[in-house]
C-alpha cells in the first residue's frame, strides 16, 4: 500500500474538496508465488507498582499474497488484531488504563481478463472498541464512555485499455460504518469540585453508509500546441445517516457536598438523512513547453440535496528550472451550511 498526499490543485476525480487530498493505492497481489509476512508477534507485559499483571499491548499483524491461477488470478490477505493500554499516571494502578481493542481485515482479489483488461475486487473490515474515553484526572473509569465502532468497505473496479493509451476505470464501492457510545454506569452524572461521578451523560448512537459509482476515461497524449492529457468522469453517490442522541441531567455539587445546579437537556433527537450526489468532470493537463511541468484547467458540476452546486476550478501550476509557481481561482455558489444536520434534527 502506497499513500500519496496531494496539495490543492489536485486531479479533479477526488471531488469536491478544497484542501490537501490523501490517498491510499494498493498494490496487486503475486501472480507467480507465494509471500507471507508476520510482524509485532511478541506481546508487551503491563508493569504496574513494580509487578508485571496482564497485557500492556499486543498488534500482531500478517498478510499473505500469491496467485490461485498463476498468472491469472492473485490475491492478498492481510490481518491485524490492536490491543492497547493507555495509563493515566494520576490515577490508581489498577484504575488508570484506557484499553483500545480492535480488529482489521483487508482482502483484495486481481484478475487478469485480458491483455487490455484487468479486475480487482477488495473488501476491509475494521471493529473497534476503546473503554473508558476520555479518561483523565478528573474523569475516572466508572465516569468515562466506552465507545463501540464498526465498519467494512468492499469495493470492485475494472479497468480497461482502449486503442493505444486510453484508459476507462469504474469502480462501484459500498461502505458502512457504525458508532455507539455507552456509559458505563447508570446513576446520575455528578460534577464534584476534584472529580466526576455516576455515568455519562451523553448516550449516541449514530449508523452511516455509501454507495458510490464512478466512471473515468483517459485519453491518449495529444500533441497539440504542446503535450495534453484529457480527462472525462462522472460519479454518483447515495448517502444514508441516522442516529439517536440523549442528553441526561448533570448535577454540579459544591465544595459543602451539597448540589448547588441542575443542568437540564431537551428530550432526545433522532435524525435520518438521505442524499443523492450526481457529479462529472473535464480536466486537462497540458504541457505547453518542454520546461513548463503542467498547466492544468478543470470544470466540474455536481447536484446535491436537491438543490445544484456550480463550482468553477482552474488552477495553473508550473515549474521552470528552479522556481515553481501554482495559481488556483474557484467558485463554489450555493454551498450547504455546515450544521445543515441540526436543522433536519426530529425528536425521538
Amino acid at each position: 500500500m502506497r499513500p500519496r498526499a496531494g496539495l490543492h490543485p489536485y486531479d479533479p476525480e477526488y471531488g469536491r474538496l478544497t484542501g490537501a487530498v490523501a490517498s491510499l493505492d494498493t498494490v496487486s497481489g503475486n501472480f507467480n508465488a507465494f509471500h507471507l509476512t508476520m510482524q509485532n508477534l511478541f506481546v508487551r507485559p503491563r508493569k504496574r507498582d513494580g509487578d508485571f499483571i496482564g497485557v500492556e499491548s499486543a498488534t500482531p499483524r500478517m498478510t499473505l499474497t500469491g496467485p490461485l491461477i498463476k498468472n491469472k488470478i492473485a490475491f492478498t490477505q492481510s490481518v491485524e488484531y490492536r490491543f492497547i493500554r493507555t495509563p493515566v499516571s494520576s490515577l490508581p494502578q489498577l484504575e488508570r488504563d484506557m484499553k483500545l481493542e480492535g480488529f482489521n481485515s483487508f482482502s483484495q482479489l486481481d484478475v487478469v481478463l485480458s491483455a487490455r483488461q484487468s479486475l480487482t475486487a477488495t473488501s476491509a473490515l475494521y471493529p473497534q472498541k476503546i473503554n473508558y474515553l476520555g479518561l483523565n484526572t478528573f474523569n475516572p473509569q466508572p465516569s468515562t464512555p466506552d465507545l463501540h465502532q464498526r465498519g467494512y468497505m468492499v469495493s470492485i473496479q475494472h479497468r480497461d485499455v482502449v486503442g493505444a493509451e486510453s484508459l476507462l476505470v469504474s469502480q462501484l464501492t459500498y461502505k458502512r460504518f457504525n458508532a455507539d457510545v455507552t456509559a458505563n454506569r447508570t446513576d446520575p452524572c455528578q460534577l464534584q469540585v476534584e472529580t466526576t461521578t455516576g455515568g455519562l451523560f451523553d448516550r449516541q448512537s449514530r449508523d452511516s453508509a455509501r454507495t458510490e459509482w464512478q466512471e473515468t476515461y483517459q485519453f491518449g497524449v495529444h500533441n497539440a500546441l504542446g503535450s495534453q492529457l484529457f480527462k472525462i468522469g462522472m460519479d454518483y453517490a447515495h448517502s444514508d445517516y441516522d442516529g439517536r442522541t440523549q442528553l441526561l441531567p448533570v448535577s454540579i455539587i459544591g465544595v459543602s457536598n451539597v448540589p448547588v445546579e441542575l443542568i437540564q437537556f431537551g428530550p432526545a433527537t433522532g435524525f435520518d438523512i438521505h442524499q443523492d450526489e450526481i457529479a462529472w468532470f473535464l480536466a486537462d493537463h497540458w504541457t505547453p513547453f518542454q520546461r513548463w511541468k503542467r498547466l492544468e484547467g478543470r470544470l466540474a458540476r455536481w447536484r446535491t440535496m436537491s438543490s445544484f452546486l456550480y463550482p468553477t476550478t482552474i488552477p495553473i501550476s508550473w515549474t521552470p528550472a528552479e522556481n515553481r509557481l501554482s495559481i488556483c481561482w474557484s467558485r463554489i455558489v450555493r454551498v450547504l451550511p455546515l450544521n445543515w444536520i441540526r436543522h433536519l434534527g426530529r425528536s425521538a
